[in-house]
């Protein structure tokens, strides 16, 4: 029986990220064509991935080979710290994720108003029922945090 391996991204997080990451408050938007912007609900990063010259080594205490067959794979995965602490390498890597704090990429709210003919520049027009947009889908569409959209629009 052949174990699932599982893959590791390494990404910095400060105590607030963290907190907001740890409470579901992130998210990460983006298609095909854009950057990946990582936003919580009043600030928006750029996610960059960066290739560094030097190998880095994601350990862990349990040994994701205890129930492999193979104690020699197991063993060859043992890492031994200062002669009394072990743990296992699970994944070595020569990149990471670096998040760059950024404005929110709220221009494109002007262009779905033009696009969708609800706004021309000096005065907006109430929308026919199936033209609507709410503010979820422009949460959806827009990377920017939901307070950076909130600012936006009241500048419009």
């Amino acid at each position: 029986m052949v174990q699932e391996r599982e893959f590791y991204q390494l990404i910095e997080f400060d105590e607030s990220l963290l907190a907001a990451l740890e409470s579901g408050q992130v998210k990460i938007k983006g298609s095909l064509e854009d950057d990946a912007i990582l936003v919580t609900k009043d600030r928006s990063f750029l996610m960059k991935q960066v290739i560094t010259s030097n190998s880095l080594m994601i350990v862990g205490k349990n040994n994701p080979f205890s129930s492999s067959s193979s104690a020699s794979s197991s063993e060859a995965n043992t890492i031994t710290i200062q002669d009394s602490h072990s743990c296992h390498l699970l994944e070595t890597t020569d990149n990471y994720w670096e998040l760059a704090p950024i404005r929110g990429k709220v221009d494109k709210i002007l262009s779905i108003f033009q696009n969708d003919h609800l706004f021309d520049g000096q005065q907006v027009f109430p929308p026919l029922s199936q033209d609507q947009i709410s503010i979820q889908q422009l949460q959806e569409r827009i990377q920017a945090s939901e307070f950076e959209i909130a600012q936006a629009l009241l500048y419009l």
